[in-house]
């Protein structure tokens, strides 16, 4: 069976700030996709995984969900369905800017390319809650994909990019901001709009797409 890695990047010392708004955004689609309880810690891996196995956008049972009252349903991971992929979630017990080591042995002892990994984090250059997808390519400043990218000795894995928008106040240091915790009206626009919905179509579109890829090969 196939299997895809998706990584939350974040500072495990700092949770719930924008600076592991990846790893916020995988707490959330891991309880809500496959169900409350599925992390894990792996000391091998210096890190947090969770599985999960999703069924592809062909299946019959897919196209019923499609149709229906709840197009929602449709972007859940069954854990006990027949899938046409595995996919494991990963957050290393690691700072940010040091991630790279523990999220490659993450993707090499489950036996994952770099192709069939996304990585989740937060983008300074997009405002609260905007979303983008990278294919490959640059890491923007970005130290955790620079992190990652050199310990694999590439940038060929996607990201998807989480905006968390820059210090309202030009005199805030840019570091202390990216620490700071989300406010409380910020939470609800990340949990109930961002995470509930964007993110979860942006995530399983591309897990699809390169199920898709592996397909035609």
């Amino acid at each position: 069976m196939r299997r895809q890695l998706v990584v939350g990047l974040g500072n495990y010392t700092f949770p719930n700030t924008r600076h592991s708004v990846g790893s916020m955004a995988l707490d959330y689609l891991v309880e809500t996709m496959i169900g409350p309880g599925a992390w894990t810690f792996d000391g091998r891996l210096n890190g947090w995984i969770a599985h999960g196995q999703l069924n592809g956008p062909q299946t019959e049972s897919f196209k019923k969900l499609l149709s229906g009252p709840s197009f929602l349903e449709a972007l859940r991971l069954e854990p006990a369905s027949i899938g046409e992929a595995n996919v494991v979630f990963y957050k290393a017990k690691t700072l940010m800017n040091i991630s790279g080591p523990s999220v490659m042995k993450a993707a090499r002892s489950l036996s994952v390319p770099l192709s069939d990994m996304i990585v989740v984090h937060d983008d300074l250059e997009r405002k609260l809650g905007q979303l983008s997808t990278k294919l490959s390519g640059s890491a923007n400043g970005h130290n955790g994909i620079r992190s990652i990218a050199d310990t694999a000795r590439s940038l060929e894995f996607k990201r998807i990019r989480i905006g968390i928008g820059r210090p309202a106040n030009k005199d805030q240091d840019v570091a202390q901001y990216v620490l700071s915790p989300f406010a409380p009206d910020e939470k609800v626009v990340l949990a109930d709009d961002v995470f509930a919905r964007k993110l979860k179509s942006m995530l399983v579109d591309l897990l699809w797409t390169r199920m898709g890829e592996q397909e035609s090969q």
